[in-house]
């Protein structure tokens, strides 16, 4: 694990989402019954308060058993984990329904605060704020990376990119345009960073993954983490048109890791091989 990792009791057997709001460390995980949880921190070391939500997040897949004439199919229910965000409305939560639709919570709105979007996916969304308004981002039934963002707090229609992907996407704003990032159908990493609010041509990093990465930002500087080679963390830092040296931590895991900035450091989380939620600080990377 990495040095000094805060292995909680919590399990799950897909990735966490983590978010700082207020001085205070958000993370939020799905469970074995696909309840979506929450636990709050007052430094990303010491966490209380659990919630069990009554939102479920979940997608059913076809499994193949045995050969030739006798393969057989049968289906499984695989947890999907959640997205979490702090905008200047408050604290946002995303998850992708049992019925394979787009959900957006405002933990701070008054009621009725959750959106229920008419897109589907079979991936987790992301979820950040972008200026006042609060973007955002999917996988959808074709592969293909769809953007929504709201306006005056009703999302529009999505952005539909060319760009395809297996798995979810990652999103984070930084200096006042939007991030992406998505693994490949060829298993590369590509981020793109908007110009003037628009999508342009990705950056395809030379680094790969069976994962969707994870972004966030430190001030002005970008961040990304994911699981490479051997299953370890790595975590680099991203400027524009190229990305800084990964560091490599002794941590493992076969889903998605989780990023937040949260007093001027970066906090890592991810689900352990034995299905225990970590959350590890790690000074900015440079």
């Amino acid at each position: 694990m990495a040095d000094g990792a805060t292995v909680l009791e919590e399990k799950s057997s897909t990735s966490c989402a983590l978010a700082a709001h207020g001085g205070q460390v958000l993370l939020a995980w799905t469970g074995s019954d696909f309840r979506i949880n929450t636990l709050w921190s007052p430094d990303g070391r010491s966490f209380q308060d659990k919630q069990t939500l009554a939102h479920r997040s979940s997608r059913t897949v076809w499994v193949s058993t045995g050969s030739g004439t006798g393969t057989s199919q049968s289906t499984t229910t695989e947890p999907l984990a959640p997205a979490l965000t702090v905008a200047r409305r408050g604290r946002f939560m995303a998850w992708t329904g049992t019925d394979a639709r787009l959900n957006v919570w405002g933990y701070d709105l008054p009621d009725p605060a959750q959106a229920v979007l008419p897109e589907r996916t079979q991936q987790p969304p992301a979820l950040a704020p972008w200026g006042d308004e609060l973007a955002v981002a999917w996988t959808g039934s074709d592969r293909r990376l769809n953007v929504a963002w709201t306006r005056g707090g009703v999302f529009g229609g999505p952005q539909t990119l060319a760009a395809t992907s297996g798995h979810g996407p990652a999103l984070a704003p930084v200096g006042g345009e939007l991030a992406l990032a998505w693994t490949g159908t060829d298993r590369r990493i590509n981020v793109l960073v908007t110009e003037g609010g628009r999508f342009g041509a990705p950056l395809v990093l030379g680094h790969g993954s069976l994962h969707g990465p994870a972004l966030c930002a430190i001030d002005d500087l970008l961040v990304m983490a994911w699981c490479g080679r051997g299953r370890r963390l790595h975590i680099a830092a991203l400027a524009p048109g190229h990305m800084g040296p990964p560091v490599v931590l002794g941590a493992t895991s076969v889903h998605p890791p989780a990023l937040c900035a949260h007093d001027g450091d970066l906090l890592v989380g991810w689900t352990g091989t034995d299905r225990r939620l970590n959350i590890a600080r790690l000074p900015r990377p440079g």
